[in-house]
């Protein structure tokens, strides 16, 4: 099966290498979706940033909708919750974000899900990625990536309008396996 790639940048579109995590054999895959983080290194300095890439494939037999806002905050669109956890489970990130985005209306849902410049249609068998930046804890030691891809919140009669329409997005979240990394 041809499998294709995209990367979304939050500024811009470029090549791209990366650490993928192992996988346990167990993880049960939800909505048919595989969530995966990668980095470019497992090793960082003190205080620096680190890219995140984010890989959603399609490993379903129909056609998913994914928003394509891969960033921190929260919406009813759907988003990734991203925890960089220090060795107490603690998260240890410097900054969350406040943003409450309005609602959709009912009658604006279609329009929404099938606008390009918000949502991705991923068919099966393809990936979609987005590259999002973060600054690390400046305390050395070894952290934990813990990412989960949030499913959109809307209502009984936008999913009910979605399905009329043979639009799948998700239903339940979609964790992906723990990245770790050591701060030196």
């Amino acid at each position: 099966m041809l499998k294709h790639i995209w990367y979304f940048l939050v500024f811009g579109l470029f090549p791209v290498t990366a650490v993928l995590p192992e996988r346990p054999q167990n993880v049960v895959l939800n909505e048919k979706i595989d969530f995966k983080l990668r980095t470019d290194k497992r090793t960082f300095a003190p205080n620096s940033t680190i890219w995140i890439n984010y890989e959603v494939e399609n490993v379903g037999e129909s056609p998913i909708y994914i928003h394509r806002n891969f960033g921190p905050c929260s919406s009813p669109w759907g988003t990734v919750s991203l925890q960089i956890l220090d060795q107490d489970d603690r998260d240890a990130r410097k900054s969350g974000c406040s943003e409450d985005p309005e609602p959709l209306k009912d009658n604006e849902i279609l329009s929404e899900v099938r606008n390009n410049a918000y949502w991705v249609r991923i068919n099966p068998g393809e990936f979609f990625g987005a590259k999002v930046l973060f600054q690390l804890p400046g305390k050395s030691g070894e952290y934990r990536l813990k990412a989960e891809l949030i499913r959109p919140s809307f209502t009984e009669s936008q999913k009910g309008i979605l399905n009329r329409e043979g639009i799948r997005v998700l239903e339940a979240s979609c964790p992906a396996p723990v990245l770790s990394i050591n701060i030196t």
